[in-house]
């Protein structure tokens, strides 16, 4: 069986875990859970393409340990964005039904390209679950790292601060969540 060690973080918190352990992935589910936004770090490819996104060993580990692994892929999409582009802001337009679920319903997870020393930032707002406060806060992350995000956090899209990258976006959804 193929590595499944990891390190994760928010802003300044690492931790190193392995996703072959279900205390790791448990714990990984509470921080999304809680905070709404966690980092795996060079998890992904320089460049990535969606197979390989879809595919993604550490991804599949967490979403298959997430109510039993019920999920279906929503949305992929693959994104060129220019260095220092305007930010795009969103979250689920289910975002409140979303947010009233202890569980995990959404994830969307952001497959960032570029060498490791290539930054990227990705903006959220601090109510998490609540109405938006647009009191943003940050998070840092490079090329070949994974940004997941709970599906009703209010957040941006990713930005790269140096020049421009690729990003996979893989959207997952509980199968037996009914959108509207």
């Amino acid at each position: 069986m193929s590595s499944l060690a990891v390190q994760v973080c928010i802003n300044k918190e690492t931790w190193s875990l392995d996703f072959s352990k279900d205390e790791s992935l448990e714990f990984v589910l509470q921080l999304l859970r809680d905070q709404g936004i966690v980092v795996l770090k060079g998890v992904t490819e320089a460049a990535p393409k969606l197979p390989q996104a879809q595919d993604n060993k550490f991804i599949n580990a967490l979403v298959g340990s997430a109510r039993d692994g019920d999920f279906y892929v929503s949305f992929t999409k693959e994104y060129d964005f220019a260095a220092y582009a305007a930010l795009q802001y969103g979250r689920s337009p289910d975002w409140e039904r979303l947010a009233k679920e202890r569980d995990i319903v959404a994830i969307a997870c952001y497959h960032l390209g570029g060498d490791p020393n290539q930054r990227w930032v990705v903006t959220y707002d601090s109510a998490r679950r609540e109405n938006p406060t647009d009191r943003m806060l940050y998070i840092e992350a490079f090329g070949g790292d994974i940004v997941i995000c709970n599906g009703w956090l209010r957040r941006s899209s990713p930005s790269p601060t140096d020049k421009g990258g690729k990003v996979v976006v893989v959207h997952y959804m509980w199968k037996k969540f009914k959108p509207t």
